[in-house]
């Protein structure tokens, strides 16, 4: 019996042991260092009934200290279109270019000036561009505003629509279990019903008892640290899936504007010459600028301070790589 005690205890102290280890490891390597941040309150948007309607307004994205201290305090303005407003304002243009995609579309973190679409109407006057981001989505969200687009939200007849792929789209297609765990269980599941995307309700609701050993599991600081070295794992089926998936939108692209859809693949994506390989076989035209080096390119200015996401820097050089693209185009 006591030999029995004594085991217990022993893993006890190992797993305490090595949880405190893991959490030391952790903060000497900044890991935690954005978890000390908290967000504003201010909603970008949020959904109402299911199949949800998007609502956006306008509000401030803002990332504060646990002391209080801010640290990123970024207002932005939502047009009666739902879509972000974007910079310079037109008169007349030619064509539209319709910008879909999560935050790096929408460009949380810089201001309505710097944002990607904002940073390429700067360069052309021929379309004019309208901000169809959305902060955290899912590519079925993006699929989903994307279906909901009428031709009479648009002011001019003819145009193109960009799709931005980075590597978190690919986690969140597939609700990686680390990605559910992290804030992926608020996230809504879709289903192709009838050839549209309908939400069944989050994650959560759908699966629940995956949700909580998800949520449970990703509580120790070691199976973090663990997740760090040996992130979800992308099986090749998975990336031709999720090319097939954006075969699907680049339909839905064909409907609205005639033509297929445009994919720019960001610098630093997982596996783009494998997802490339696939996307080829697809109708839709792509961008790769996967090879592009942006700390070198931005002189280390790449990403936001404290957030993570985009610089203006970064911005205005994918909108330069995507007028030089469409410039070649008919």
């Amino acid at each position: 019996m006591n030999r029995a005690l004594h085991i217990i205890f022993a893993f006890f102290l190992f797993i305490i042991v090595l949880e405190i280890g893991s959490k030391i490891h952790m903060d000497s390597l900044g890991y935690h260092h954005l978890k000390s941040l908290k967000e504003s309150n201010t909603p970008v948007r949020y959904w109402k009934n299911l199949p949800y309607k998007l609502r956006q307004r306008d509000g401030r994205i803002t990332r504060i200290w646990k002391n209080g201290n801010i640290v990123l305090d970024v207002p932005f303005k939502i047009d009666p279109g739902t879509r972000r407003v974007s910079y310079p304002l037109l008169k007349d243009a030619q064509e539209y270019l319709v910008f879909i995609g999560c935050s790096f579309t929408f460009g949380a973190g810089v201001s309505d000036t710097e944002t990607l679409p904002s940073q390429y109407q700067k360069l052309s006057d021929y379309f004019r561009v309208y901000n169809y981001g959305v902060g955290g989505a899912s590519p079925e969200e993006v699929l989903y505003r994307l279906q909901n687009i009428s031709s009479d939200e648009l002011k001019e007849k003819a145009g193109r629509v960009v799709y931005s792929y980075f590597a978190g789209h690919l986690s969140r297609h597939f609700y990686h279990p680390n990605f559910v765990a992290r804030w992926g269980y608020q996230k809504l599941v879709y289903r192709k019903i009838d050839g549209k995307v309908t939400s069944l309700g989050s994650y959560e609701q759908v699966y629940p008892y995956r949700t909580y050993w998800y949520r449970l599991r990703w509580k120790s600081y070691f199976y973090q640290l663990f997740s760090q070295a040996f992130p979800d794992y992308l099986s090749e089926k998975e990336i031709k899936k999720f090319a097939e998936f954006l075969g699907t939108m680049s339909k839905e692209s064909i409907r609205l504007s005639g033509k297929k859809l445009i994919v720019v693949i960001w610098p630093n994506s997982i596996r783009p010459q494998s997802l490339k390989g696939h996307l080829k076989k697809q109708d839709l035209e792509i961008l790769d600028l996967s090879e592009l080096d942006l700390k070198k390119l931005t002189n280390n200015k790449d990403k936001i301070p404290y957030d993570g996401h985009p610089s203006e820097a970064t911005y205005a050089i994918i909108a330069r790589a995507l007028n030089s693209f469409l410039e070649k185009r008919p």
